[in-house]
């Protein structure tokens, strides 16, 4: 939890009822017929290798470029070393070599790729009966569902040069992707038009030229397959809710491991993609890394922090002990020793007041019992985190509200380790404080999650935030405490920020683990 949580966009109702019910469905059944003919053709088609050849001795006179042969690496002036005739029992085959290696291409090896892309079109088939079932009131997901069904059903038809069904295909998941971001997301009608122009462009492009043997063949179906990706992509994550201010706190979020996966990523399919390997194939094999350490993410920067983080994270708690330790040493003399000290003086008078003396070290007593509280809360201990908040809240007294409501899904013997829990209360503390004595705030909510392996907490406010003057000079100083807070989420490596919202007020969120 790094920032101020951002509610799920939905669409204007106003704007929805302009939009016809007859089109998602349409939609719907569009991509329906789609995905049957991708599951048609993925198990029935037959690849064709796009080699035009003498025979064997001869050589290699032609090859398509987005045919099964060129992607095994055949190219024209190849010796022709084996060829197998397509009336064969065993099916086609072509065998050729240059000065450098053989390349082989057989019917088997071709459509298995294309057999492959039959799950493709059977989920494309699921969705376009997802679709058709939304189409009367949730039109929106209809759609959504629609395009993702029919990008899916394009899958075989990268593979297998069928001229108007796989045109068709192809045009539709280019141009399907914008079609529901212009209609759902655009802002201006401009803006979709242009999108969905674009996309059209392309896609019609490479429909056109993908069946000649023209030089711009290549570079438009890379295009294609880009603005297939990318629409998808991002018509998705909108259509999950994702919005700017989630994806700047996923960017913040990145660390350096982070990036570096994604580059190694990037160099697997370019690699692969410049080693002539199918675009199709050289995403997936760019996908893969990132896949395996999206799902083990958090174990392998873990491991990595006990190693590399170890002495670091060992200074940061020290400093922050030594910083706790300086602030009780100037509460315990700024206030109980002074008073000690007076009833010192009362008691060497002369005829000192016994009962004025008995009520000052009353006073001190309660005094070092509140800084003994402070110092380690007992409902820390013995009740957990969160109770300790809703206490450090309740004990606010004539300050401002402190709305608190964290969701604890702990138990008596299922609570995060103790030092952690002390080092987020502390920052919780710390924040209120910084709440009502800088920020001259009238209302604090307290929200998160609290589990055994994972917590999540932020501290909002209504206050000035950085735009007081004061504030900011206190800030500059080092005098609102986070120094001290940043230093406590180091000590247990937790993730801490502290911002200002576009809506005012102040932020400080804290993540642990980091």
């Amino acid at each position: 939890m790094g920032g101020s949580r951002v509610p799920p966009t939905f669409p204007d109702p106003a704007r929805s009822a302009t939009i016809r019910p007859s089109f998602a469905f349409a939609a719907a059944l569009v991509a329906l017929a789609l995905s049957l003919a991708s599951v048609v053709t993925a198990i029935t088609g037959e690849v064709e290798v796009g080699v035009v050849a003498q025979d064997p001795g001869g050589v290699v006179v032609d090859v398509h470029p987005y045919g099964a042969g060129w992607f095994a690496g055949i190219r024209p002036g190849q010796r022709v070393v084996g060829l197998t005739p397509a009336t064969d029992p065993g099916g086609w085959a072509i065998e050729t070599a240059d000065d450098q290696s053989r390349h082989r291409v057989s019917s088997l090896g071709a459509n298995a790729p294309l057999r492959v892309t039959t799950i493709g079109g059977i989920l494309a088939c699921l969705l376009a009966l997802v679709a058709i079932r939304d189409s009367g009131l949730r039109r929106r997901r209809s759609e959504l569902s629609a395009s993702l069904a029919a990008v899916l059903a394009a899958a075989p038809f990268v593979v297998y040069d069928q001229p108007i069904t796989a045109n068709l295909s192809l045009v539709a998941a280019g141009v399907a992707p914008a079609l529901w971001l212009a209609r759902w997301q655009a802002s201006r009608r401009s803006v979709g038009v242009a999108l969905v122009g674009s996309a059209l462009a392309v896609s019609l492009g490479w429909g056109v030229v993908r069946t000649q043997e023209v030089v711009v063949a290549r570079p438009l179906g890379d295009a294609w397959l880009f603005a297939a990706v990318a629409g998808t992509t991002t018509m998705l994550a909108l259509g999950a809710g994702v919005t700017r201010a989630r994806v700047i706190h996923a960017v913040a979020a990145l660390r350096v491991l982070d990036a570096a996966v994604l580059v190694a990523a990037v160099l697997i399919g370019v690699t692969a993609y410049g080693a002539s390997v199918s675009p199709l194939w050289a995403t997936a094999l760019a996908l893969l890394p990132a896949v395996a350490y999206a799902r083990s993410r958090k174990e392998i920067r873990a491991s990595l922090d006990r190693i590399l983080l170890a002495e670091l994270r060992e200074r940061a708690a020290i400093r922050a002990t030594e910083a706790e330790r300086a602030r009780m040493a100037r509460e315990i003399h700024d206030d109980p020793l002074q008073a000690i000290a007076g009833v010192i003086q009362q008691l060497e008078e002369p005829a000192p007041d016994t009962s004025s003396a008995r009520e000052s070290l009353r006073d001190v007593a309660a005094r070092l019992r509140g800084v003994a509280t402070e110092l380690h809360p007992p409902i820390l201990d013995d009740l957990g985190l969160v109770p300790a908040i809703e206490a450090l809240a309740r004990g606010a007294g004539d300050s401002p509200p402190v709305d608190v409501r964290i969701e604890d899904r702990t138990g008596y013997a299922n609570r995060p380790p103790a030092d952690v829990e002390l080092a987020l209360y502390r920052i919780v503390q710390e924040a209120i404080s910084n709440a009502y004595k800088h920020a001259r705030a009238t209302k604090i909510a307290v929200s998160g999650t609290v589990a055994e392996s994972a917590v999540e907490l932020m501290i909002h406010d209504d206050g000035v935030g950085f735009q007081s003057a004061a504030a900011e000079t206190a800030l500059r100083q080092g005098h609102l405490g986070v120094s001290s807070m940043k230093q406590r989420a180091a000590a247990i490596a937790a993730a801490f920020e502290f911002v200002k919202p576009a809506g005012g007020g102040t932020v400080v969120s804290v993540r642990w683990p980091a």
